[in-house]
């Protein structure tokens, strides 16, 4: 009877076992530690606070800061890692000779945390922020690493204001790391500069002047830095307006209303030298979301011109007819 019983208990934990459904692929990248990682090719972005989920891809039995860099040019160079991310091992331990496609000579740099890191052995836990870089002086090392005091600024709406604070990573006389605000840095949005500027304590604050995903970050005009960054996902309304005349008389008024970071609203008024107002027209455009250094409102004033060129050639027509 035992042996029975022993039988049937080993027999269903077989069939149990076989049953058992595998793990899916999404539930385990769901759980997978998750960092984000931001690059610089030599003072120009090319990577932002993208989100990557960590595995061993180095497979030394631990997620280190290698198998995030592995992990991101697999996920966003072209040719993955193979092409653009190599390493070495010396006696000096791991150290990056290729990052996003440069061979930079050996001058390249990482933190976690705005921290700088010890090794590409480093581990990393989940949230943690890791930022590599090309420095762009590669003789002399002299970018100076520079962060904002958040990363992420959240959702935002026009007419809002960011306040950020600028720092600057330096070392003391026995070149003990020290983090101190950097003054004079001119703020850039999407990759245009703006009129601010941080002040002696690094502090700067920004109103929100336009919808979509934004970018900010900042140069310097008397120090090379590793550029900042800070992202926003603002909403609202921007209203333009721009008024033409043209010849013989007609005075074309054209308003392009941004309802949010992917439709435009268009409206023409023309008036003729009599007075007469001809029925405004509305286009409504769609477009693909943002990118880094365009201008939401071309498209749609490139239409709006085409709707005033028709309305005036109709209000001839009807002139000459009469």
């Amino acid at each position: 009877m035992t042996t029975k019983f022993v039988s049937f208990i080993g027999s269903a934990l077989l069939l149990g076992c076989i049953a058992l459904p595998a793990l899916p692929a999404a539930a385990a990248d769901e759980a997978a530690p998750k960092v984000t990682v931001t690059v610089a090719d030599a003072g120009s972005l090319v990577v932002t606070e993208e989100a990557i989920s960590l595995s061993d891809a180095d497979n030394d039995g631990s997620l280190t800061v290698n198998d995030a860099l592995i992990l991101t040019h697999d996920k966003f160079y072209p040719g993955g890692a193979e092409a653009g991310y190599h390493t070495q091992r010396s006696d000096w331990g791991q150290s990056i000779t290729l990052l996003w496609g440069r061979d930079n000579k050996g001058s390249y740099g990482y933190t976690v945390n705005d921290v700088l890191a010890n090794s590409l052995t480093d581990p990393l836990t989940d949230g943690d922020r890791l930022y590599a870089y090309c420095y762009a002086d590669a003789e002399h090392y002299s970018d100076v690493y520079t962060f904002f005091d958040r990363a992420d600024a959240g959702e935002v709406s026009v007419g809002d204001e960011i306040t950020l604070t600028l720092n600057q990573l330096t070392f003391d006389a026995s070149w003990q790391a020290v983090n101190q605000p950097l003054a004079d840095a001119v703020i850039t949005v999407n990759g245009k500069q703006t009129a601010y500027k941080t002040d002696a304590d690094g502090k700067v604050t920004l109103p929100v002047a336009e919808t979509g995903n934004l970018l900010i970050s900042a140069v310097h005009a008397d120090k090379l830095i590793v550029p900042p960054v800070c992202k926003a996902a603002a909403s609202g309304t921007v209203t333009t307006t721009v008024v033409t005349v043209t010849s013989e008389g007609i005075t074309t008024t054209v308003s392009t209303v941004t309802t949010d970071a992917n439709s435009t609203v268009t409206t023409s008024t023309t008036t003729n030298s009599t007075g007469t107002t001809a029925a405004g027209t509305t286009a409504k455009v769609t477009a693909p979301a943002a990118k880094t250094g365009d201008f939401d409102a071309v498209p749609a004033l490139a239409i709006a011109g085409l709707l005033a060129a028709c309305t005036a050639f109709m209000m001839r027509r009807e002139e000459d007819e009469r």
